[in-house]
């Protein structure tokens, strides 16, 4: 299926049929942070029955105990860090954007830290600037599916950058890293924080962590599909779906 669609006085077309898929899925084989563990997967068991038809079951039915935030990508709201009981259904009202990915290597730093900051993204930024910006870091590779963060300080944002791009308007933040934030930071959550406004005053703002998008995908401007469980949770796994663009004019269509 083929549209049109008009941004900033400019018309793209998009082919529904593409989808480039960003995403992690849940998986007990897939990435880990924060200490969880892997994915726990098993078949419900009540009385006689068992849910797998491996062990002779009549139907599947498996029990899931993972962590929204630390198993897969997903998306979160500021709820996450704030006292307020929002959810990221109520959050995500609309699920298309345009979207700009692009493709940066962290800087290491004097303690040995590696930090993306303001010089990173501005480098690569383009105008006017999208709602929604994904950022694939370098190296890129498919370990992202399955690597276990936990302990091994994971790049990170400077604060600024999240603070800027919230200035500028930018309401959904998507990266391949496990947190936008430091791994142990001692609770400071400032990049979080930086974006959210600490964090009442953007409630529509999502982050989106633990993408993996693949180095065949070309840095560039996409419309962005980003797809949510409906969890009444601060955060839940999602599915962000990326589709090209191409331009066709500044002339208004007529149909």
């Amino acid at each position: 299926m083929i549209s049109r669609i008009h941004w900033n006085d400019e018309w793209y077309q998009v082919n529904f049929d593409e989808e480039l898929d960003i995403s992690i899925s849940i998986q007990s084989d897939g990435p880990q942070c924060f200490h969880s563990g892997k994915v726990k997967i098993r078949p419900q068991k009540i009385g006689d029955f068992v849910g797998s038809t491996k062990l002779g079951g009549q139907v599947n039915s498996y029990e899931v105990c993972f962590l929204p935030h630390a198993h897969g990508t997903h998306t979160e709201c500021s709820a996450h860090i704030g006292l307020e009981d929002l959810h990221i259904t109520d959050v995500l009202a609309k699920s298309h954007f345009i979207c700009q990915l692009m493709t940066v290597q962290p800087k290491t730093i004097v303690n040995g830290d590696q930090i993306i900051d303001q010089d990173l993204i501005r480098k690569y930024l383009d105008h006017p600037v999208p709602p929604a910006i994904v950022i694939r870091t370098r190296p890129n590779g498919d370990s992202k599916r399955s690597k276990n963060y936990t302990g091994s300080n994971p790049p990170y944002f400077h604060s600024s950058v999240l603070e800027d791009l919230a200035d500028l308007g930018v309401q959904h933040f998507l990266t391949d890293l496990p947190s936008v934030d430091r791994e142990n930071d001692g609770g400071a959550l400032l990049a979080h924080k930086a974006f959210w406004k600490n964090p009442n005053q953007r409630k529509t703002a999502t982050i989106t962590e633990m993408i993996f998008a693949d180095s065949s995908i070309e840095d560039g401007f996409y419309l962005l599909n980003l797809q949510v469980a409906s969890f009444a949770l601060d955060a839940s796994p999602s599915r962000p779906i990326l589709y090209r663009l191409t331009h066709t004019g500044s002339q208004k269509l007529t149909y």
